[in-house]
């Protein structure tokens, strides 16, 4: 857990020489600073009620300069909490008075139990359901995991080891700091250059090519191993199409709405023909070092066809990765329902419009017909990102209002 993040990861070791990262969760929308807020927060209101209760009016109990300061101790009263299980912290002044002694009527108390089963329960319980997951996605038995470390030291998360003892407890529980974290990347990092040890890194979030509609055919997995490989087949959209152009996406969820855009990837010179009878088998392959790479070919000559990628200039931005709470897999477990409903109406209309198309080839009006229903296409995927479900009804009822009018 770092200061705005959580992240857990499972992996497993093979006579120590082989390192594999099967599965890795995260969440950034809570850390260890939401921890410190809590604990103060909590002082600040103890701080509060003894001014009322001694009849002393003190505007300044919650005050910026009152919270910095009390911020300026948490340091100091979760070192004590580990090592001492209760501090006091003197609520009459901000001097650096935290202390182990008897309570006192101006003092709070601080304690691992306060702190882990009521200040920030619902922080240390989210943090199990993480580490679960990571579990989950592992494909593994509680009972083959061997050891959970945590990064950091006990003083970052006060009482959040007993719980992990009450949770696991026949698993053996250990903290890694940042600082021998570093050493061992290190060290790692100089046996991999001969050869001595092996890294398997999984893929972080899944992959995958963004349609028209803005519905996601996702290639690539998450927590995939690397390298990985996923393709699939698509279909030109126009007479004569030259080149195809499509958007790849990063994230969880089934819409281009609620994940990340990476880039696009154009296929140059297809053959001519018909809207859909030209069709593309195109492979994305993530490598070891985490590039991306593509490959495609025309289906009915089995022709390779030139490729390149274009990433998002505007991806280089850290925060935007990390601070996305949308990406993550919790979030597609939580709205996986409306998710469903939305996408099966989108990939109704997708076949609806197909449907059409084949329809009226021959009529007189055809050409009439095939502008309108690209004119949609193009207005869905302009589009996608704000579309909603009544979007959605309300352009089949303008094809089939229009369909009416021309007989």
């Amino acid at each position: 857990m770092t200061d705005n993040s959580m992240d857990a990861s499972v992996i497993k070791i093979h006579e120590g020489k082989d390192f594999q990262v099967v599965s890795n969760v995260g969440d950034a929308s809570f850390g260890v600073h939401d921890i410190d807020q809590r604990i103060v927060g909590h002082i600040v209101k103890e701080r509060v009620a003894h001014h009322i209760k001694i009849g002393k009016e003190d505007l300044s109990s919650t005050s910026i300069e009152t919270v910095n300061a009390y911020n300026h101790l948490i340091k100091a009263i979760k070192e004590s909490v580990v090592v001492s299980n209760t501090v006091l912290v003197d609520l009459t002044s901000l001097a650096d008075k935290v202390s182990d002694k008897p309570e006192s009527n101006n003092e709070v108390v601080i304690s691992k139990k306060l702190i882990g089963k009521k200040l920030c329960k619902d922080i240390y319980d989210w943090s199990l359901v993480h580490i679960e997951k990571a579990i989950t996605q592992a494909d593994i038995n509680d009972k083959h995991l061997d050891e959970i470390i945590l990064i950091g030291s006990e003083n970052k998360f006060p009482g959040f080891k007993e719980l992990l003892k009450e949770t696991y407890p026949k698993k053996k529980i250990s903290f890694v700091s940042e600082e021998d974290l570093a050493v061992g990347a290190a060290i790692v990092g100089k046996k991999l250059k001969y050869q001595q040890i092996k890294v398997t890194e999984v893929l972080c979030r899944s992959i995958g090519i963004g349609l028209y509609t803005g519905v996601i055919t996702y290639l690539l997995f998450r927590n995939s191993s690397l390298p990985c490989v996923g393709g699939c087949v698509y279909s030109t959209l126009v007479d004569d199409q030259e080149t195809m152009v499509l958007d790849v996406y990063e994230g969880e969820r089934p819409h281009v709405k609620f994940c990340r855009y990476l880039g696009e990837v154009t296929i140059y010179d297809l053959p001519k023909g018909e809207a859909g009878t030209i069709k593309c088998e195109v492979y994305l392959k993530m490598n070891n070092e985490g590039l991306l790479e593509v490959t495609a070919k025309e289906l009915t000559s089995g022709k390779s066809l030139e490729t390149a990628i274009n990433a998002n200039p505007e991806n280089v931005d850290p925060d935007d990765v990390n601070n996305n709470t949308e990406l993550d897999p919790v979030e597609a477990e939580r709205y996986k329902k409306p998710d469903y409903d939305f996408v099966y109406q989108l990939e109704t209309l997708d076949e609806y419009l197909e449907s059409i198309g084949l329809k009226f080839r021959k009529h007189k009006l055809k050409n009439n017909i095939l502008d309108k229903i690209f004119d949609t296409k193009e207005w869905l995927y302009k589009n996608r990102k704000n579309l909603t479900i009544k979007d959605v009804q309300q352009i089949r009822n303008a094809i089939e209002n229009f369909l009416k009018n021309i007989g």
